[in-house]
């Protein structure tokens, strides 16, 4: 889930993998769908794992832990009347061992970023990339119920030093090769062609260059630039070649996705669900 095309490969080098005493006494915001999911591709049945899940991160490994779910409309489309069913009892054992649960307007990952961007959470579980394209400084993404196996934990600032991609170059590699609203992107992009691309424009410009680009204005500092990674991104037919392709492809950028990534205000308060003290 989140950005296409094998991103979270892309990702990998940058993976730091923690032990169960990287978490004590931080706080975390769980994406609930993602816990679910992966439980659900286990041979264990799905609440018992999210049971012994929820056990080793607040027990064993000193966590705290505030739940987030997705919102009512969020997902329709791709989630089973049993899954449906799943969520509802999985939130009826989280409320009884007392775990704090907080809905989202829409996707949860977006909560879980915005939690974490604002300094409420330390951290996000979460097997959606869409997170940091929220806001979302740290990610764990595989986690297991058995504290013994490490698991993986990025950094947003490690990923930009390492590889160049900030919060809106990753909004901006969505937007090229697909997202969880768009999943083609604009065809013949890829990930490396969208990570060389990306890395020609600044992080605080990017999203208005595509924009430019869209109406078929090619932006003559970026083909000036210079790609670090990739050699082909020094030629310039190759650039126009590029912008062609985003100009063709119908509203592009697709401001409701920019829109829906940027957005600050994800909690939904209409909603009556436990409040964790400590958030």
């Amino acid at each position: 889930m989140g950005i296409r095309s094998g991103f979270w490969k892309a990702l990998q080098p940058y993976a730091r993998l923690q032990g169960m005493g990287f978490l004590h006494g931080r706080r975390v915001a769980v994406d609930l769908s993602s816990w679910i999911f992966s439980a659900m591709s286990t041979k264990s049945p799905t609440l018992r794992n999210i049971f012994f899940r929820t056990l080793s991160l607040f027990s064993k490994m000193g966590a705290f832990p505030v739940f987030v779910l997705d919102g009512v409309c969020a997902k329709a489309t791709s989630t089973s009347e049993a899954f449906t069913r799943c969520v509802h009892e999985c939130v009826q054992l989280l409320g009884h061992l007392g775990m704090p649960i907080l809905r989202a307007k829409g996707e949860a990952e977006a909560l879980c970023a915005q939690l974490n961007r604002d300094g409420k959470v330390d951290a996000c579980i979460t097997s959606d990339s869409d997170a940091f394209l929220c806001g979302a400084n740290t990610v764990i993404k595989v986690f297991s119920s058995t504290a013994k196996e490490p698991f993986e934990c990025y950094n947003i600032a490690e990923i930009q030093d390492g590889i160049g991609l900030s919060r809106k170059r990753m909004i901006a590699m969505a937007l090229l090769i697909g997202n969880d609203h768009d999943l083609k992107g604009v065809p013949g992009v890829g990930l490396e062609t969208a990570l060389a691309f990306v890395q020609l424009f600044h992080e605080e410009h990017i999203l208005d260059e595509l924009r430019a680009i869209g109406k078929g204005i090619y932006p003559p500092a970026a083909f000036a630039s210079q790609c670090p990674i990739f050699h082909k991104a020094r030629d310039l037919n190759w650039k126009i070649n590029v912008c062609k392709r985003l100009a063709a492809h119908p509203n592009f950028p697709n401001e409701e996705i920019i829109k829906l990534y940027l957005c600050d205000d994800n909690l939904d308060t209409g909603i009556r669900t436990p409040l964790c003290l400590y958030i």
